[in-house]
């Protein structure tokens, strides 16, 4: 692990950790953070690229996404010096202790696109000017860019944009589903924003967020050549038609030749953190000795009712298969669907719904956190369930709140939610899962 200082603070640590299992969670937990900082990652990339900066005639730097601040703060020293315009756009809420005087910090709405988002990203684009062969565009990609950045296509207005993604999201979309729809309406997804830089030199510095790390689905695939073929497109529409209004939508011509090739002629894009990252530095340092630790190799996806089944029966069975006390580390992402006007999001829900599925004498812990610190409309990141919240609130509590979709205030009650606001990065989910059979007695 990394010796530097803590890079994120869990508000409420004290009232949260009540336990050994929680208190090794918590303190591998801010050990990932700072091992994994951003800052340090994206220094190490540009560094080399930079070397040659004379060989460009203007350098640019730009970037939206949660974790784009502190992308921009690994790269300024290298970049403050030589670029003519430098812009990111973050989420309203998170906070900037530094001002950089060549940084233009712009402010979006998140997780849906509003006009901050709207008046930003146009502010963004519009200080680029025009862009010439000679010239260097930077973008940091992060997490959260796909409702921090957005312009519209014509036809479309961003409360139309934001009314569909809200439907989208709430009927229990998933990313791909949700991206296919995003990348329709606008005129910077799916490729489309390096139509707009091009005939610069662009390199792409990603942060991923979603399962499989695919480029094209990271903040909607700004860079990359769009990845969902037609005929996804139209069943997405069929799908979700009965619950969203997708008239307008599906009055898109054919979308197979949106962005022509020659645009991603200069386009290079590099992946510099993923959540496998976290999975494997939490499963490496997590376990004590006579402690058996499993990695999942797969992203979790799907309903956090069924996720929340499969977690209690897979802790059960490993536990059963090694005879030992065993953790289960993953990663991922996971979809609720929100049925009242409650504070929560899918991991504060998981974490009760795993408490749901185990029993009072249960020696258990899990664990759902979303690494860019918010999950839903909580200010928590997740939550923790283990024997002792299931043996202090009743199960009649718990349904209470998930009928609200009000899973963080019943968390929060019970010392179970964790709190750190903002962290500075966005690699999706994490999973962790403690069983050690049952207590006896």
């Amino acid at each position: 692990m990394s010796d530097q200082g803590e890079v994120i603070t869990i508000d409420n640590e004290k009232q949260v950790n009540t336990s050994i299992y929680r208190d090794r969670l918590l303190t591998v937990l801010k050990q990932a953070f700072t091992a994994l900082d951003p800052e340090h990652l994206v220094a190490e990339c540009t560094e080399k690229l930079l070397s040659g900066k004379s060989k460009y005639g203007h350098v640019y730097v730009i970037g939206f996404g949660k974790a784009s601040l502190k992308m921009y703060e690994g790269i300024r020293n290298i970049t403050s010096g030589i670029s003519s315009y430098s812009a990111i756009i973050i989420p309203e809420g998170q906070e900037a202790a530094t001002k950089y005087p060549e940084l233009e910090l712009l402010r979006g709405n998140h997780p849906i696109p509003a006009q901050d988002t709207l008046t930003s990203s146009r502010k963004m684009m519009n200080g680029l000017s025009i862009l010439n062969e000679d010239d260097l565009v930077l973008v940091l990609v992060s997490g959260g860019g796909s409702a921090l950045f957005e312009i519209p296509e014509e036809i479309f207005s961003i409360d139309s944009i934001a009314e569909t993604a809200k439907c989208l999201m709430n009927s229990g979309a998933d990313i791909h589903e949700l991206n296919a729809v995003r990348e329709a309406m606008s005129s910077v997804k799916g490729g489309k924003l390096a139509k707009r830089l091009y005939p610069a030199e662009v390199h792409g510095f990603i942060i991923s967020d979603v399962p499989g790390d695919d480029p094209s689905v990271i903040a909607s695939g700004p860079l990359t050549k769009p990845s969902y073929s037609p005929d996804f497109f139209k069943k997405v529409l069929e799908k979700y038609s009965d619950s969203c209004d997708l008239d307008g939508v599906a009055k898109i011509p054919d979308r197979s030749n949106i962005v022509e090739a020659r645009f991603f002629q200069k386009v290079t894009t590099r992946l510099i953190l993923k959540n496998r990252d976290f999975v494997d530095m939490i499963g490496t340092h997590i376990g004590d000795p006579g402690e058996k630790v499993v990695t999942l190799p797969e992203p979790i996806t799907g309903d956090v009712v069924e996720t929340a089944e499969w977690f209690a029966d897979r802790m059960r069975k490993e536990y059963r298969k090694s005879g030992n006390p065993i953790w289960i580390i993953g990663g991922g992402e996971t979809t609720a669907k929100v049925v009242g006007k409650g504070k929560g999001g899918r991991n504060c829900e998981l974490a009760l719904r795993v408490a749901l599925n185990m029993e009072k004498e249960e020696n258990y812990l899990f664990a759902s956190l979303g690494t860019d610190g918010i999950d839903g409309v909580s200010p928590a990141m997740g939550g923790i369930s283990d024997t002792s919240l299931v043996n202090t609130v009743t199960r009649e509590e718990i349904q209470n709140s998930l009928n609200f979709s009000d899973s963080y205030n019943l968390l929060n009650k019970y010392n179970s939610a964790i709190i750190t606001g903002y962290t500075g990065t966005n690699v999706s989910d994490i999973f962790v899962a403690y069983y050690g059979g049952k207590n006896e007695g």
